[in-house]
């Protein structure tokens, strides 16, 4: 195991530590009942690890030659999108069994959610994927074998995520805001801020982006995340059309 492979290792665990560290936090002071902090740990970072690396697999089959290399997580090969959905399910199935309030819980995960995401793309910095197109401007990362630097999109994902981290903590600490008024309110916020980001950020990036790209030459991640922004939209006009009822 290489450096790299090892720093990515080890950086994809804090992302789970800190945002559970983040999630206990959060949560002092709660007016409605909720997981525990190992509960959450365990759920997500099970859920989200095989969601991510089963999406990885379906989008990038041509890097899989043996049973080996399905398991060699610490070398990378993992996408969000398909940790966030299979968060998402078990989540919802865990709430679901111990009769808990998912869209509260939802609303209390968003700041461990950025936070871990976001010490997560530094850790794609360093193993060295997720890169953007060449540029002359930003001379902070280049791969190994190019003589030309490239956009460290990691970075600005990380440092976006960081911001979002501050921004929805200091959202869900307030007592005058739009999620106060329903319960999930803040998670969809939450999902129609990062989707547009990701959206944007993704016309920088130049890696193998896997799977298909449409006619409007949008990459996977940027169709899913055309689709949350949609759903959001959605949800809030059901939202309002119940409330005005």
């Amino acid at each position: 195991m290489n450096c790299s492979n090892l720093a990515y290792g080890i950086l994809m665990a804090l992302a789970f530590l800190a945002g559970g560290a983040l999630y206990s936090l959060s949560i002092k002071n709660s007016n409605k009942p909720l997981p525990k902090v190992l509960d959450i740990l365990l759920i997500t970072s099970i859920s989200g690890i095989i969601g991510a690396r089963i999406t990885y697999i379906l989008l990038f089959p041509q890097y899989f030659n043996g049973l080996r290399d399905y398991f060699a997580i610490h070398e990378g090969g993992l996408v969000f999108y398909g940790g966030f959905i299979g968060c998402l399910a078990s989540l919802v199935i865990f709430c679901k069994f111990k009769q808990l309030n998912f869209s509260y819980l939802a609303d209390n995960l968003v700041p461990s959610l950025a936070l871990g995401h976001g010490i997560g793309r530094i850790g794609c910095f360093i193993s060295g994927c997720c890169y953007g197109s060449q540029t002359d401007f930003i001379k902070i990362f280049k791969l190994h074998h190019e003589s030309f630097y490239r956009h460290p999109t990691q970075l600005y994902e990380a440092i976006a995520l960081f911001t979002l981290c501050a921004i929805f903590y200091m959202l869900l600490k307030s007592n005058r805001v739009v999620h106060k008024k329903s319960d999930g309110n803040l998670a969809l916020m939450y999902t129609a801020v990062y989707s547009v980001m990701r959206f944007a950020i993704e016309y920088l990036r130049n890696d193998s982006r896997g799977g298909f790209y449409t006619s409007m030459y949008l990459s996977p991640s940027q169709v899913i995340a055309a689709i949350c922004i949609f759903a959001v939209i959605l949800l809030f006009a059901c939202k309002k059309l119940t409330e005005n009822r």
